[in-house]
């Protein structure tokens, strides 16, 4: 990975239906963002599901910041920490994305 660059990684690894997060498939970001000190920007996404034709809703949430890890070890305990934080976040961040949409589409009327 070049420096200051940016990627997206959709961290569960495959479409997701329904609201949510499955935390056991969030196993690579923690390990990159470790390895590379990467900041992570969690985000929730809503109205994605397939066939599905409506607005869609991103929530951003506030930017994890990850100290490159100098050691195995620290990879190791940097990863997990993240592995616990980050489904949390990104479980918030899709609650409030899905509401958002919800309330939109009440607008709509639809």
């Amino acid at each position: 990975i070049a420096q200051n660059a940016i990627m997206g990684v959709f961290p569960e690894a495959k479409r997701r239906s329904g609201r949510r997060i499955n935390p056991d498939h969030i196993v690579g970001v923690p390990l990159m963002a470790a390895t590379f000190g990467a900041t992570i920007v969690p985000v929730g996404i809503a109205g994605t599901e397939k066939g599905d034709r409506r607005p869609i809703r991103a929530v951003f949430g506030d930017p994890i910041f990850v100290e490159k890890a100098e050691t195995r070890r620290e990879l190791v305990v940097q990863s997990r920490h993240i592995e616990k934080v980050l489904p949390e976040q990104m479980q918030l961040l899709t609650d409030a994305a899905h509401s958002w949409r919800d309330h939109d589409l009440k607008q709509l009327g639809g």
